[in-house]
């Protein structure tokens, strides 16, 4: 089974500890602190609906 993270791309750049990172450096990094790796996971798929949403809102007039 997929997970949302499957779908998506390399280039996409999402805010993790305050900077902007490309989402494997984040898990990355967030995995070589010790996180765990599925609160990386969640913490990434937060911040993309939260961007959908937001662009969603922001064009929809």
């Amino acid at each position: 089974m997929k997970k949302m993270i499957d779908y998506i791309p390399e280039s996409v750049n999402f805010d993790i500890d305050g900077r902007y990172n490309n989402l494997w450096d984040s898990v990355y990094n967030m995995r070589r602190k010790k996180v765990n790796e599925n609160r990386a996971v969640h913490s990434a798929n937060a911040i993309v609906y939260a961007e959908v949403l937001k662009d969603f809102i922001e064009n929809k007039g």
